[in-house]
């Protein structure tokens, strides 16, 4: 267990191997869900030590599900990969994304991939290592999602929106920083590639992708479902601010500090229940 420990402090969060502290003779929580994020931890490297392949196939339709369940939530108009594949005339062997989500003004295109950074990626300051554990989960997925947008814009219809963003949504934070350094993370060298890859130039700006976390969609998605925030006002907001040095934030979760200053943090009703359940079995666990 101690090497669990270890290995989630490797994340540079400290508070994430110690989130219950010792405090004037009692237990201290100083976040839920600073405790959940513990305990996810511990639990998927756990099941993930021992065959990492194996666990990675399941964990992925698993992850894809946790990422539906997010979204319907929500209460936007969201079309799931079949369904979208029917609609956009898609042969069974061709990907679309995962999730298609509809807003008035927008659509967001959603690719879940249950993939995090590597010790090495997160340690490295150099940016070949970074590249190299990030390529492949960030190259497919902007394939998928720019192939997506082309069949969109071929067939027309109600499917259409004035504004077309994709997002990434990750197991756990990627530390790409703001979306308008992406194409200087990828390079001309792999950007040339995804253009030969979907036949042409790309049919939105890279400006326009978007990589989340699993917290900060179920954060936004619990905002969106109170109806204190849009995925087209967050994109607006965030595009906005990135495009100033002075103002630019290195996650999406800065950008939703922002955007949602003075109103109480928000989570998904499932993970309200699961957070709640934890703290009371942590809490009896450790009672003496």
């Amino acid at each position: 267990m101690d090497g669990l420990f270890e290995d989630a402090r490797s994340d540079h969060r400290v508070l994430l191997a110690s989130p219950i502290l010792w405090l004037d003779g009692g237990l201290l929580t100083p976040s839920s869900a600073l405790l959940n994020r513990c305990a996810e931890t511990i639990i998927y490297r756990t099941l993930r030590a021992d065959n990492g392949n194996k666990f990675g196939t399941k964990f992925g339709a698993a992850f894809q599900d946790y990422v539906g369940l997010c979204l319907h939530q929500s209460k936007l108009l969201v079309i799931e990969e079949d369904i979208l594949q029917r609609t956009l005339n898609v042969q069974n062997s061709s990907k679309c994304v995962d999730f298609l989500v509809q807003e008035t003004g927008c659509n967001v295109l959603i690719e879940a991939k249950g993939a995090e950074l590597s010790i090495i990626g997160k340690l490295t300051h150099q940016s070949e290592p970074l590249l190299r554990s990030l390529k492949d989960t960030l190259v497919k997925a902007i394939i998928q999602g720019m192939t997506t947008m082309n069949r969109i814009s071929a067939t027309g219809g109600a499917v259409l929106r004035p504004n077309n963003y994709l997002v990434i949504v990750t197991y756990s934070p990627l530390y790409l920083g703001p979306a308008s350094e992406l194409p200087i993370i990828l390079g001309p060298m792999l950007l040339d590639a995804i253009e030969r890859k979907i036949g042409g130039s790309l049919p939105m700006s890279l400006s326009d992708v978007f990589v989340f976390s699993a917290e900060e969609l179920e954060r936004s998605c619990a905002h969106i479902a109170a109806g204190e925030l849009s995925f087209e006002h967050l994109f607006k907001t965030a595009k906005l601010a990135d495009a100033n040095p002075r103002t630019s934030k290195y996650s999406i979760n800065l950008h939703l500090d922002g955007i949602l200053l003075g109103k109480k943090r928000r989570l998904m009703p499932k993970s309200e229940e699961a957070y709640d359940s934890l703290i009371q079995r942590a809490a009896t666990a450790l009672s003496f």
